[in-house]
């Protein structure tokens, strides 16, 4: 049997999205968001808000492999700044933690844009 290449199965290499421009991709993710359930939405929103006050230089939130105690740290921050919203279920609180780790993932990938882009424009 003959091997297909690697690089075959790779289909994000293969076939590229347009490129779209900041405010096309905060539109489409509000339009996402808004389609969250209400307990969902009120996480995301505990989470965003935990991730505004983390956005500095040199943010842990932007280490190369930020760790369990740093994210634990934001979560009980989180539950001492909103302690009635908080206030749940186990699945209520892992909802949260899924939703802050997301918001993390989210503001690194776009961090990192950010950065591409600019080292781009200087290298030009």
């Amino acid at each position: 049997m003959e091997k297909i290449p690697w690089m075959l199965y790779r289909r994000e290499d293969r076939i590229r999205e347009p490129e779209r421009s900041g405010n096309e991709f905060r539109s489409e993710l509000d339009y996402l968001r808004g389609l969250y359930p209400v307990s969902a939405k009120k996480s995301q929103i505990l989470a965003e808000e935990a991730c505004d006050l983390l956005e500095y230089p040199e943010s842990p939130m932007y280490d190369e492999y930020p760790d369990r105690e740093f994210l634990y740290r934001e979560l009980s921050k989180v539950r001492e700044r909103h302690p009635e919203e908080t206030a749940g279920e186990k699945e209520e609180q892992d909802l949260l933690q899924v939703m802050l780790v997301n918001e993390i993932y989210r503001r690194r990938i776009l961090k990192r844009a950010v950065t591409d882009r600019q080292s781009e424009e200087t290298g030009r």
